[in-house]
């Protein structure tokens, strides 16, 4: 009995194997051309803008790391 189990396993194991490699092509051969596709049409570049008005830089923010929060409390100790 667990040599037919093992078996079974081998033969299923190779049966999925063998389907992921197929291919799933809809298609019945690879001979045909590609069909020929016409350029796409050339449009004009769109007019240049100003520059927009410089804003100031944002405040720096503080960062916090690891160390500072150790044996505060905040990390639920």
């Amino acid at each position: 009995m667990k040599r037919l189990t093992r078996v079974l396993a081998v033969v299923l194991t190779l049966t999925m194997v063998a389907a992921s490699c197929g291919s799933d092509d809809d298609g019945s051969g690879g001979d045909a051309a590609p069909a020929t596709t016409a350029a796409p049409a050339t449009t004009a570049a769109p007019a240049t803008t100003a520059a927009p008005a410089t804003t100031a830089a944002p405040a720096p923010e503080e960062v916090g790391t690891a160390a500072d929060h150790l044996g505060d409390g905040s990390l639920g100790e």
